[in-house]
């Protein structure tokens, strides 16, 4: 198959890699042309242009910030004629609208990795598919083109408000857990941790590696961030008032509560 990625960030490079593991041939447009030439040395083709890099593809897959997902969707649609348009946007809802109205002869594909460039083979992956116009098809789609990997399916909307607790929620906790650390105690909490210090630890590195631009994007683009926040500041408060009065029977009923919903996660 003739695939165009357009980004070449961190999953942009990830999936090209895999494409040509696959021995589909892969063409790789950034606007930052310096990314290209690690690509280029184990055989995709670097492009310096969207047209270039379009042009003669069945399918086009667009990695690039959630703010420029609709844009390249819509341009990269217009100049193929035809074929499969794909995005792995980690938000829905400022991009389905734009996918819903390419022209008929193209395919949309609306997908979010729910894994990181650290995965070593794409049929380990599990993505979520966001329907567009059939179901049906587009599943029947991603299963070809992604082969062995698992899919959920979700609309636009549930999928959004879900990333406010899976990322808004879990990034948010970790810049202020790490924002609340003091430096100068850093190793000797290395050494002291446990396994819940270490999972805390895990998760702030996790999320405070996303380059500045996604982080905040996932934040500022998701309109459940607020909402969600502000939920999560209403019961770290309750538990705290609880510990300030020094009503420990308060707090071992929000454990009880905690743990009900800790074992529905397992």
């Amino acid at each position: 198959m003739k695939i165009a990625v357009i980004g070449a960030g961190s999953m942009g490079s990830w999936f090209a890699r895999q494409f040509l593991e696959r021995n589909h041939s892969v063409k790789i447009y950034d606007k930052n042309l310096s990314k290209l030439s690690s690509l280029e040395r184990v055989g995709a083709r670097a492009c310096s242009s969207l047209d270039e890099a379009v042009e003669g593809v069945e399918m086009v897959l667009a990695a690039v910030p959630i703010e420029s997902t609709a844009k390249v969707v819509r341009a990269a649609a217009n100049l193929m004629g035809s074929g499969v348009v794909a995005e792995i946007a980690s938000l829905k809802l400022p991009v389905i609208e734009t996918l819903r109205r390419l022209p008929k002869e193209i395919n949309p594909l609306s997908l979010h990795p729910l894994f990181g460039p650290g995965l070593r083979d794409l049929r380990e992956g599990r993505f979520a598919l966001i329907p567009v116009r059939s179901l049906v098809n587009e599943l029947e789609v991603a299963r070809r083109v992604f082969d062995g990997a698992e899919f959920v399916t979700v609309s636009a909307e549930e999928h959004d408000e879900a990333m406010a607790y899976t990322l808004s929620l879990t990034h948010l906790i970790s810049l202020a857990a790490s924002l609340t650390l003091p430096a100068n105690l850093i190793e000797l909490l290395k050494r002291l941790s446990g396994t819940s210090f270490s999972s805390l630890a895990s998760m702030m590195s996790a999320s405070l590696e996303e380059t500045p631009s996604t982080f905040t994007q996932i934040l500022k683009l998701n309109k459940n961030t607020i909402r969600i926040a502000d939920k999560f500041l209403d019961r770290f408060e309750e538990v705290l008032e609880s510990i300030r009065l020094g009503n420990y029977d308060e707090v071992e009923e929000y454990l009880r509560k905690g743990f009900e919903v800790t074992r529905m996660l397992r």
